[in-house]
């Protein structure tokens, strides 16, 4: 049995993707080994998924988990905190935005993030189509580990025990942090073709650009925004959604359309990404938000869901753990 270390900043903030993955994969792999996570405010000692002590976080407690235990290896996906000089680091890149059109840095960010990548012990993505971006900038080849979906959704509705209530009122939904490479005011654009129906974002602001575009669309007719949300609320939202939107400009994975397939629901994404993971799901139809959608688009998401084969995702975080502890722990 190994002592693995997990940094995740905003532990509980688990509506985003990278949150969700990491905390999962902690939880999963503290079968198999003694994990230990590190967060800005607390410290999680987890053994077979129970939390045994939790600590504040301070130098004091940081320097003490050093002293009284030898770490094999550590995980972590951000940047600032992957500088560290620990050995073992094993180094997760959802998505390469610091290269694309929506990036939210400059210059320094891609030499720090190119140092990391070499520096780490195993550097792992999400999908095939990252790990080839990788390769490309970064010049290292990365591992692939696809992300999997929570107990909760596998076995919802038995999970939150909300199968039988509806919310009554139509709506579309997009779960999605905001932020500008997004695309949320495709959505506000084509709002005229959602007649009849709400317009329901979940999600919770990252930059400022994104703590404005939540904004403009509190303030936009037949559009709600909820934060904050815990994973039950999450799934019954998107359970009870006639069918789901995904605008966003550019993805490493794109885990909620994942969590939408599981509950069988259709998935209006954008022609613009790139995510070969999904491109034979026959509930996924790719469209142009920029573009403007149209009644064919609607009719298609509002019919009866396809059965299809190529995207009954039904494997959990639990495989995900498997594979990594046999592949490089």
């Amino acid at each position: 049995m190994k002592k693995i270390l997990f940094i995740i900043p905003d532990l509980h903030n688990r509506v985003t993707g990278a949150n969700k993955r990491a905390i999962l994969l902690a939880e999963e792999l503290s079968k198999l080994h003694s994990v230990i996570v590190f967060s800005k405010k607390k410290i999680s000692y987890i053994n077979d998924k129970k939390y045994t002590l939790t600590l504040d976080t301070s130098l004091v407690s940081i320097l003490s988990i050093f002293t009284k235990n030898r770490i094999n290896y550590w995980f972590c996906d951000t940047i600032y905190f992957a500088i560290l000089p620990l050995p073992g680091l094993i180094f997760t890149l959802h998505d390469m935005k610091e290269w694309a059109k929506y990036n939210r840095s400059g210059f320094i960010k891609k030499i720090i993030l190119y140092l990391i990548s070499k520096k780490a012990k195993y550097l792992i993505t999400v999908s095939e189509n990252q790990r080839e971006i990788i390769k490309k900038y970064l010049y290292r080849d990365s591992l692939v580990f696809y992300n999997a979906v929570s107990k909760e959704w596998l076995d919802f509705p038995y999970s939150v025990g909300l199968g039988d209530q509806k919310i009554k009122d139509k709506y579309v939904l997009y779960v999605s942090n905001f932020s500008n490479h997004k695309g949320h005011y495709d959505i506000l654009k084509n709002r005229h073709i959602f007649s009849g129906y709400k317009i329901i974002f979940i999600g919770t602001p990252i930059d400022k650009g994104g703590e404005l575009i939540k904004k403009n669309i509190e303030k936009t007719s037949g559009c709600f925004v909820y934060s904050d949300i815990e994973e039950f609320e999450l799934i019954r939202w998107v359970d009870n959604a006639s069918f789901i939107l995904f605008p966003s400009h550019y993805e490493g994975f794109a885990m909620p359309v994942l969590e939408s397939i599981i509950l069988k629901k259709k998935v209006l994404i954008n022609k613009k990404l790139d995510l070969n993971h999904f491109k034979s799901c026959k509930n996924i139809k790719k469209v142009s938000f920029s573009d403007g959608l149209n009644l064919n688009d609607i009719a298609w998401a509002e019919s009866s869901v396809n059965y299809c084969d190529k995207c009954n995702c039904r494997y959990g975080w639990n495989d995900i753990a498997e594979k990594i502890d046999a592949t490089i722990l």
